[in-house]
């Protein structure tokens, strides 16, 4: 999975988990970011949500230019 989530107490971290692309964000880890934030917001038992980026080296590098590569001009932006 390429977005994790794990729950301690009121508190939720959602981990970006592509550290080998530095945690780029492509259409589908996009999507499943926005998923997973969404449905860990809508929980009444959640104060906090912590986002961060597995691996040493980046937290997010942005957005993965080698899956944009491959879009028209229309699909990337």
């Amino acid at each position: 999975m390429v977005v994790d989530v794990g729950f301690d107490g009121f508190v939720a971290t959602i981990t970006i988990d592509r550290p080998k692309a530095l945690n780029a964000l492509d259409v589908g880890s996009l999507e499943s970011l926005r998923a997973t934030v969404s449905a860990t917001a809508r929980r009444t038992d959640i104060r906090v949500i912590i986002l961060t980026g597995a691996g040493e080296r980046a937290f997010v590098a942005g957005a993965d230019v080698k899956a944009m590569a491959m879009m028209t001009r229309d699909e990337a932006l």
